[in-house]
C-alpha cells in the first residue's frame, strides 16, 4: 500500500503559524488551496480523506 503512495512523503498540508487550524479535522468545509499539477490535488484529497468524509473536503486552486 505504501508503494502506491510514493508522493506522500514529499508533500504536506501546511498552515500559517497563526492559523486557527491545528489538526486535519479542523479543515472540514474549509477551502484548502492546492496546486492542480503534478498530482498535488489528488494527494491532498487522499490525505484528508483519512481524517474527513469526502463531502467535507473543499479544495481550491
Amino acid at each position: 500500500m505504501i508503494a502506491k503512495r510514493a508522493a506522500i512523503a514529499s508533500q504536506a498540508i501546511i498552515v500559517r503559524p497563526d492559523s486557527p487550524y491545528n489538526i486535519s479535522q479542523d479543515l472540514a468545509n474549509v477551502p484548502v488551496g492546492v496546486n492542480f499539477h503534478h498530482g498535488s490535488h489528488y494527494i491532498a484529497i487522499q490525505t484528508l480523506e483519512g481524517f474527513l468524509p469526502s463531502e467535507k473536503i473543499k479544495s481550491a486552486s
